[in-house]
């Protein structure tokens, strides 16, 4: 049986002071059950319209829509296991404080100026700021 205990909406769409591409991000918070037997799950989401991307080592990942066109990044977590945590607090913590929300903007627009076309390295390069946040 699946059981999704929670839906949140997170990343930089969550954030209002915070520029972002025109993608939702989700955080699908289930069971651990659910998490270790994720084949139900993934079937009703690819009925919805999602396509299984990775399965990264604290989060099955989905998106949906076009590789050109991605509309949704569905995040599959543990609820209130380590990484349904961490994408709260960001979001939490960069609403909370304007400062931090605007210092995180502007990163990203000096990052996205930086690395047009290189994705991982735009990714990695925010990873201290994240990790900073996510310790204060």
């Amino acid at each position: 049986m699946q059981s999704i205990v929670d839906i949140q909406h997170v990343g930089s769409t969550a954030i209002p002071l915070v520029c972002s591409k025109p993608i939702i991000d989700i955080c699908l918070g289930v069971d651990t059950q659910t998490y270790q037997n994720y084949l139900p799950i993934q079937k009703t989401l690819e009925q919805l319209g999602y396509t299984f991307r990775h399965d990264f080592f604290d989060r099955k990942f989905f998106a949906k829509g076009p590789a050109n066109c991605r509309t949704h990044y569905l995040h599959l977590v543990v609820y209130q296991g380590p990484q349904w945590l961490k994408m709260l607090k960001f979001r939490d913590t960069l609403n909370s404080n304007p400062s931090q929300a605007l210092q995180y903007n502007q990163l990203k627009l000096d990052l996205a100026t930086k690395y047009p076309n290189q994705r991982k390295l735009y990714t990695s390069s925010k990873a201290k700021f994240i990790e900073q946040i996510l310790r204060s």
